[in-house]
């Protein structure tokens, strides 16, 4: 079997690319939830191990990753699905967002968006480089600024 090695973007790419891509986490992590129920990973894999001996729409370049926690807090695999490949990152983020929605909390917001709703691997949102230091925050304070 030929091995072959793609981009994000389905372009062959040597394997000395293909090696410093996955070493980039940002570049390799594709989606990450975390909810501390279903733990589920997108992931970019690049290296495709049939590569010419099968269609292209059969490369296993995306892997999406599925676990659930146990009552103790450990990620065991879910035993429906435990790995999934796909072979265009679009095609793997739209079923990332169709298991979410049917899983979890997640799901089109009111601007008709896809929403993560409790992922604990979410930053939390930027401060707000328009508001007054001097403002005063809390219950009752938020129209309260400096003069």
């Amino acid at each position: 079997m030929a091995v072959g090695f793609l981009n994000r973007e389905g372009k062959q790419i040597p394997k000395s690319e293909w090696q410093e891509l996955r070493a980039d986490e940002s570049y390799k992590q594709v989606r990450r939830y975390d909810n501390g129920a279903v733990n589920v990973d997108l992931e970019w894999v690049g290296r495709v191990a049939d590569f010419g001996t099968v269609f292209p729409d059969f490369y296993k370049v995306f892997k999406l990753s599925v676990s659930n926690y146990t009552e103790d807090g450990k990620l065991v695999p879910d035993p429906v699905i435990t790995d999934k490949f796909f072979h265009k990152e679009a095609s793997a983020i739209a079923f990332y967002e169709v298991f979410l929605t049917k899983w979890t909390n997640s799901g089109i917001g009111d601007t008709g968006v896809f929403q993560e709703v409790d992922n604990t691997l979410t930053p939390p949102p930027p401060e707000d480089p328009n508001r007054p230091e001097s403002a005063i925050s809390g219950e009752g304070f938020d129209e309260v600024g400096a003069w």
